[in-house]
C-alpha cells in the first residue's frame, strides 16, 4: 500500500516566485515544514536572483521571467530526471495546510485518481474550482469532494497534484500563455487523456489578483496582459466564442469599479486587434 511517506519521497513541488524572496514566501512557508523527502523546486522569475540554500531545495533563477507554464514544464523535466511519479505546482502567495499531503495520499489511494486538487479561497469564498464555459470562469459558493469533469469545471494552478505520466501525456504547459489563461489552456490539453479530476476539500489561502485591490496602474497593465492572453486563446481554443463575450463585461467592471475608462480603451483596442 502506498504510503505518505512514500508518496513524498515521489514527490517534486515546484513554487514559482517573482519579484519576492522565496524563502519569505507563504508557499515556502507553509510547505517546507511539511514536505518532508518532497523534492523542492524554486523557480524564481525575479530581476535578481536571490540566496536559497535549504536542504532537498533546487533553486533555478530566470530573469526573463517567461512566465509559469515555462517553471512548470522545466520542473516536470526534473521530476522525469530524478524518476519522480507526482507534480505539484504552487503559487508563492498561497498558503497549504499542514493536512495536505495526508489529505492527498488518501486520495490517491481511494480514488487512484492522477489529478486532484484542493479548494483555494480568498477573502470572497471559492476561487478554485469554478465553473468555465464559453471561454469564462465563474465562481461557484461551494463544492463536496469527488469528482469533477473538465467540461464543465476547471481549476487554478495552485495546489494542483499530477501524475507526472498524466502531465506528460497531455504533453505539458502551452508556454504562449506565461500566466492568464495557463491553466485554462493546460485543462484543454488535459481532457482528451484525462476528462476528469478529484477534488479534496482541503482550504488553501490564495489570494486571488482578479479580487484584489491595486493601484489603478498595476490593474491596467495586468488586464492589457489579460487581454493579450485572450487574444492567444481566441486562436488555440476559443475559435466559436466571440471576443466582446469575455473582455468587455471585466472592462466593464473594472471601469465601474475604479472610475477609470482605461479598461474599456484597453478591451476596446483588443477586440479590433483581435
Amino acid at each position: 500500500m502506498n504510503t505518505e511517506q512514500s508518496f513524498l519521497q515521489e514527490l517534486l513541488i515546484v513554487i514559482v516566485v517573482f519579484e519576492k524572496k522565496p524563502l519569505e514566501t507563504s508557499a515556502f512557508q507553509s510547505l517546507n515544514s511539511i514536505r518532508k523527502d518532497a523534492l523542492l523546486m524554486i523557480y524564481d522569475n525575479s530581476s535578481l536572483p536571490s540566496h536559497v540554500e535549504v536542504e532537498n531545495t533546487i533553486y533555478l533563477h530566470d530573469a526573463s521571467n517567461p512566465g509559469v507554464s515555462k517553471a512548470y514544464n522545466t520542473a516536470s523535466t526534473l521530476a522525469k530526471s530524478r524518476n519522480k511519479k507526482w507534480l505539484m505546482l504552487a503559487d508563492q502567495d498561497t498558503s497549504f495546510p499542514e493536512s495536505l499531503f495526508e489529505k492527498y495520499q488518501m486520495a490517491i489511494t481511494d480514488s487512484s485518481s492522477k489529478l486532484i486538487v484542493p479548494l483555494l479561497t480568498d477573502h470572497l469564498g471559492l476561487v478554485s474550482p469554478f465553473r468555465f464555459s464559453k471561454g469564462k470562469g465563474r465562481r461557484i459558493q461551494s463544492i463536496k469532494a469527488g469528482t469533477l469533469e473538465l467540461s464543465n469545471f476547471r481549476f487554478a494552478n495552485s495546489g494542483v497534484l499530477i501524475a507526472l505520466d498524466t502531465f506528460n501525456e497531455a504533453g505539458g504547459y502551452d508556454e504562449r500563455f506565461p500566466l492568464d489563461y495557463s491553466d485554462i489552456v493546460f485543462a484543454d490539453r488535459l481532457a482528451k487523456f484525462c476528462p476528469k479530476f478529484v477534488v479534496v476539500v482541503i482550504q488553501c489561502d490564495h489570494p486571488f489578483s482578479g479580487s484584489s485591490r491595486s493601484d489603478d496602474s498595476h490593474l491596467v497593465k495586468r488586464f492589457a496582459i489579460f487581454c493579450e492572453a485572450v487574444l492567444q486563446y481566441k486562436k488555440v481554443g476559443m475559435t466559436n466564442v466571440p471576443l466582446y463575450w469575455v473582455l468587455l463585461p471585466r472592462a466593464i467592471k473594472l471601469s465601474l469599479q475604479t472610475r477609470n475608462l482605461q479598461f474599456l480603451k484597453t478591451a476596446w483596442r483588443a477586440l479590433f486587434t483581435g
